[in-house]
This record gives structure tokens, C-alpha cells and sequence, in this order.
């Protein structure tokens, strides 16, 4: 069964293979903005909208299909999936609800152009030719975490502009979300953060580049390798076109869609501190 196929039939029949108290649930085929790309769900939801339910993703379903699970197995499999995580979601509700605080803001580098219709419902600003946006984030026992974008309807609530969530997040990504630098050769280091998720976005960090051109005595050039971390290389012992070309080559070949951040270099001068796109 093709793709196309699978997403209309589980469409039509998922709410069959649920409970009979969601019979009267309705069934809806969304396209849901993530980073870099956009996936299909099934939205199941009671009339009440203020309800919090999971998404069912159809590209998700149709690897377990693929795997060799057949259709009924793969809906009870997702229907079972969609109960228990009603209850996850009522829990996450909660634990979203005090986490969305201003102590919690951080930000997060995106690509401007792959991502217009995610943040245009977002508070955001540009970063050359890149983007910010804003999460609250929850820690995890295992020192993880799990965050949440913040919506325009997010920041209306809490009476938050633009402006004071950049500055939540100036002051607490940092802090949150501490850098991380490994030294992986003299000729570049990796600088992300300790979760070495959303990494590319401690470039913003006060001091963070002056200190590594403090190291190399020199102005640097920043890769970014993926949204999760950016490479610092020493400008006088690099070329720019060189370094570009390798950059959209790995974009294309090695890196997830999901994972790139951009086709740009970008240039730190030692002396003024300044960042400008190479």
C-alpha cells in the first residue's frame, strides 16, 4: 500500500479501532509546522477543543506498517499509543502550564526560510539570515529536558512582548542550557551546549566567540554543522568558498533535513566582535 494510500484509510477507519467512548471524536488530516519540515497527523479530538490529545503521524504509522506490521496491527498499535498518551498529555498540560515562566524562556536558532510557516504564528526576531525563537523548557530526571515553542497566544496570555522574551532568554539559555566546547583538533573546536541539543544557538552567548578568538589569536569562521552545534575555525588558515562548499555538501548528503540550520558561513571579526554573514 502506497503512502497515499495508507494516510486516507487510516483516516477513514482509526476512530474504529478505538474505544467506543471516542466514537464521537472527530477525526481531522492536519499538516503540523516543525523545524525544517511539516508531517501529516491525524488530529483526534471531542468536541471540547480545549482538551490536550496527541497527534497520530502518518509518516510515523506507515513505517510500522512498512516494517511488516499489517494495517489492523498498526492502527491498534496506534490506537493504543493515542489512549495512553491522553493520559501523558493531561500530566505534560500540567507540567507545561508551570513550566511556561519566564525563569524557563530559552532560545533556538532556525532556518528562516525552511521554517515561514512555523514561526509565523510565533513571537520571533532575525539573526542575520537565520531566526530566533523561544521555548520553555522542563528538565528531565535524566538530565534531559522536553520544551515547548512559544505561540503568539502563549506570549499574549502571560502579557510578554517580543522584546522581554529575548531578554528571559538572553539571560537564561546560558544559564539552562550551559556551553559546551570540545577541542576535537587545533585546527576547529565544537561549541553546543550540555544537553548538545539546540546547540547552534551559543554563538549568542556574551563572550562565548570572543573567547575563542581569544584562543586562536585570530578571527573566526562558524559552521553550522546542525541546529545542535556550530564548528569555530581559525579565519587565516581557512578559505571561505572551500568551507561553504563543504557546508551545502554534508546539508545534502549526511545531514537530516530535520538537523539543518543553513547554507551560510558566518564571519567573527576578533576586534570588533561583530558577526556578519561570510
Amino acid at each position: 500500500m502506497k503512502y497515499s494510500e495508507f494516510r486516507d484509510r487510516a483516516f477513514v477507519e482509526i476512530i474504529k479501532y478505538l474505544p467506543e467512548e471516542y466514537s464521537g471524536y472527530t477525526v481531522k488530516l492536519e499538516s503540523i509546522p516543525k523545524v525544517n519540515h511539516t508531517k501529516e497527523c491525524l488530529h483526534i479530538r471531542p468536541d471540547d477543543q480545549t482538551s490536550v490529545v496527541p497527534n497520530l503521524y502518518v509518516d510515523d504509522m506507515y513505517n510500522m506498517y512498512m516494517k511488516g506490521n499489517s494495517f489492523e496491527e498498526t492502527m491498534r498499535m496506534a490506537a493504543e499509543y493515542y489512549v495512553a498518551g491522553l493520559e501523558m498529555g493531561k500530566q505534560f498540560s500540567m507540567e507545561m502550564d508551570q513550566a511556561i515562566h519566564e525563569k524557563n524562556i530559552v532560545f533556538q536558532l532556525v532556518n528562516t526560510n525552511r521554517n515561514i510557516g512555523m514561526i509565523k504564528d510565533k513571537p520571533h526576531r532575525s539573526w542575520l539570515n537565520l531566526t530566533i525563537i523561544y521555548r520553555a523548557v522542563i528538565s528531565c530526571p535524566d538530565n534531559g529536558f522536553y520544551s515547548a515553542v512559544i505561540t503568539e497566544e502563549i506570549a499574549r496570555d502571560h502579557g510578554w512582548t517580543e522584546d522581554e522574551l529575548y531578554e528571559f532568554a538572553v539571560k537564561n539559555t546560558p544559564e539552562l542550557m550551559p556551553l559546551s566546547v570540545l577541542e576535537v583538533t587545533e585546527a576547529f573546536n565544537i561549541m553546543t551546549n550540555e544537553h548538545k541539543t539546540m546547540g547552534a544557538g551559543v554563538v549568542l552567548y556574551e563572550k562565548a566567540l570572543a573567547e575563542q578568538a581569544e584562543e586562536y589569536d585570530d578571527d573566526l569562521y562558524l559552521i553550522p554543522s546542525s541546529i545542535h552545534e556550530m564548528l569555530v575555525l581559525p579565519a587565516c588558515s581557512n578559505e571561505r568558498d572551500e568551507l561553504v562548499s563543504i557546508l551545502r555538501d554534508c546539508n545534502r548528503k549526511v545531514l537530516d533535513v530535520h538537523d539543518i540550520l543553513s547554507d551560510s558561513i558566518y564571519f567573527y571579526e576578533k576586534k570588533t566582535g561583530m558577526i556578519s554573514i561570510a
